[in-house]
C-alpha cells in the first residue's frame, strides 16, 4: 500500500463525509460524542496530508507533527472510551467502560508528557510518516491504549461499534507487521477510515 498526501486528503474528506452524515442522524444528545468521532479523524488526516507535501524538517512539518500527534497521544485514548460510554444504555456494560474511560485517561497524560519532554523528529519511511518520539518502553505501552480504546468498542452492546472494535485491532496487527517503524502514522490512518463504521451506526438505529 502507498500511502500519500492524496490518500490522507481523500480519507479526510469521506470521513468529513460520514461525520456530517452521522450527526444528522443523533436523536440523542448522548451520541453526539461518537457522532463528531469521524469528524475528529477527519481533521487529523488533513494534518497528515497536509504533512506529507510540508518540507521536512521545517518548523511548519514540527508544528503539523504535534497536532497530529496530540489526537493520537492525548484525544484517542480518552475521547474514543468516553464516547463510546456516552452512546451506551446498558448500565451494566457503562460501569465496566468507566474503568476503561479512566485507563484511557491515564494514558493520555502518560503520551502528553513523553511528546512534552522528548524531542520530535519526522521523516519519511516505507512510503508512510515516521513520528519519533522517545517513549519509554512503547511496546508495553501500546496495550492499555488498546485496551481502553479498543475494549470500549468490544464491550458496548450496539453492533457495529463491535464490528468497529474488531476491525481496528486487524488494523492494528497489520500496521504492527508490516509498518512497525510508522506504526502511529499508519494505524491513525486505518482508524480514520474504519470510523466511517460510526455512520452505519447511526443509519442502522434509525
Amino acid at each position: 500500500m502507498c500511502f500519500s498526501a492524496e490518500a490522507s486528503f481523500i480519507t479526510s474528506g469521506v470521513t468529513a463525509i460520514a461525520g456530517v452524515a452521522a450527526i444528522s442522524q443523533v436523536k440523542n444528545k448522548n451520541e453526539l460524542p461518537l457522532a463528531i468521532t469521524p469528524l475528529l479523524f477527519s481533521l487529523q488526516q488533513l494534518v497528515e496530508g497536509l504533512q506529507w507535501i510540508s518540507d521536512k524538517p521545517s518548523i511548519a512539518s514540527l508544528v503539523l507533527g504535534y497536532i497530529f500527534l496530540f489526537f493520537a497521544f492525548t484525544i484517542w485514548p480518552t475521547y474514543i472510551p468516553f464516547a463510546v460510554y456516552k452512546a451506551e444504555k446498558d448500565e451494566n456494560r457503562k460501569a465496566t467502560m468507566k474503568y476503561l474511560l479512566a485507563l484511557g485517561f491515564l494514558v493520555s497524560t502518560a503520551l502528553i508528557m513523553f511528546l512534552i519532554i522528548s524531542p520530535l523528529s519526522i521523516s519519511t519511511c516505507s512510503q508512510s510518516i515516521k513520528y519519533d518520539v522517545d517513549i519509554i518502553y512503547p511496546t508495553w505501552r501500546i496495550i492499555p491504549y488498546v485496551i481502553a480504546t479498543c475494549g470500549s468498542c468490544l464491550l458496548s452492546s450496539h453492533k457495529y461499534l463491535k464490528i468497529l472494535g474488531v476491525a481496528t485491532l486487524i488494523a492494528l496487527f497489520a500496521s504492527w507487521s508490516f509498518y512497525s517503524n510508522t506504526f502511529g502514522s499508519v494505524w491513525c490512518f486505518f482508524c480514520a477510515a474504519l470510523s466511517a463504521i460510526i455512520y452505519m451506526h447511526f443509519h442502522d438505529k434509525n
